[in-house]
C-alpha cells in the first residue's frame, strides 16, 4: 500500500477493498489526511476505520459501502470531480453463502446485518444533513448511488478539489 510520509502532513491511501492492513496503517501512521478510493469491504473494518477518523479525507473515484462511514466521520471531507458514493444494506455471509447456512445461523446473520445497517445509518445521519430515516430508505433494495452534486447537497462532501490541490 503506497503512502506518502511527511512529518507535517502524512497522507495514507486506502485503495481497493477495505482490509485489516488499512486499519494497521492508520493506527501506526496516525495520518491527519487519507485518500480513499474503495468499493468498501467488511463492515467491521469500516467500523474500525470510522473510530480512527482522520482530520481530512478526499474521495477519489468511488467511496462505497463500508468505506462510507469512515469517510463521513472526517472533520473535513473533500472529493475529486466525478467521485461517486454508494450506500446500501450489508450483504455479506462470513460463514459461507446464505444458501449453505442452517436456519439458526441464518437468523443470527440477518440480525447481525440489521444491527450493522442501523449503526451505519446512525453514523451517516450524525455526519450529514440527512436524518436516520432518509439513510434507511436510501439503502433499501439496490441502494443509492450519489453523484458529487447530491453528496454535496446532503453535506457528505464539503468541497470539490483536485488531488494535486488537496495534497499541497
Amino acid at each position: 500500500m503506497p503512502a506518502q510520509k511527511s512529518k507535517k502532513n502524512p497522507i495514507v491511501t486506502v485503495f481497493g477493498e477495505l482490509t485489516y492492513e488499512h486499519v494497521r496503517q492508520v493506527i501506526t501512521q496516525r495520518p491527519a489526511r487519507i485518500v480513499v478510493c474503495s468499493p468498501g469491504g467488511p463492515i467491521d473494518i469500516g467500523s474500525a476505520l470510522h473510530a480512527l477518523a482522520p482530520r481530512e479525507v478526499v474521495g477519489l473515484g468511488t467511496v462505497s459501502s463500508a468505506a462510507l462511514p469512515f469517510f463521513a466521520a472526517a472533520k473535513k471531507r473533500f472529493a475529486t470531480a466525478g467521485t461517486r458514493f454508494l450506500h446500501h444494506q450489508p450483504s455479506w455471509a462470513p460463514n459461507g453463502s446464505a444458501g449453505s447456512m442452517k436456519p439458526p445461523d441464518l437468523r443470527e446473520q440477518m440480525e447481525d446485518m440489521e444491527n450493522w445497517y442501523q449503526w451505519m445509518c446512525r453514523v451517516m445521519a450524525e455526519h450529514t444533513e440527512w436524518d436516520y430515516q432518509s439513510w434507511q430508505q436510501a439503502g433499501m433494495g439496490q441502494g443509492r448511488l450519489f453523484d458529487l452534486s447530491e453528496a454535496m447537497a446532503i453535506g457528505l462532501v464539503d468541497k470539490v478539489v483536485s488531488l494535486r490541490e488537496w495534497s499541497k
